[in-house]
């Protein structure tokens, strides 16, 4: 990005949240590039792929792709479709804490979407 080069505009300090994990918990990480983020709520996203995730029937990749979608309008609506940021975004399972004798089901589950910025 040209506006991102200039100096102290980029940072290298990623936004970390650490949680307690308790047993029998449904989990999953959410990776996603500010070019996502910036442009909605990351509990709106959390919700929407966590349906994916553990509710009925939702592809998964068709709700990454609604994220992407949601960020690429909001992106044109505020830059007038001058510019986009790249968005990248990827979502994995995470296995539930083992428990002594009991064997998990592996289920594999690593899913990224990624769309290249623009500029006009």
């Amino acid at each position: 990005d040209k506006e991102g080069k200039i100096p102290g505009w980029l940072s290298a300090e990623p936004a970390v949240e650490t949680i307690a994990l308790e047993h029998d918990q449904q989990l999953f990480v959410l990776v996603s590039s500010d070019g996502v983020s910036d442009m909605q709520p990351t509990n709106r996203i959390l919700n929407q792929l966590g349906i994916s995730f553990f509710g009925p029937a939702v592809s998964l990749g068709r709700s990454m792709d609604a994220v992407l979608k949601t960020s690429e309008q909001r992106w044109a609506l505020e830059t007038m479709d001058s510019y986009r940021d790249d968005m990248t975004i990827l979502a994995s399972r995470i296995s539930p804490l083992p428990t002594l004798g009991v064997v998990h089901e592996r289920v594999p589950s690593i899913f990224a979407k990624r769309l290249r910025g623009n500029t006009s």
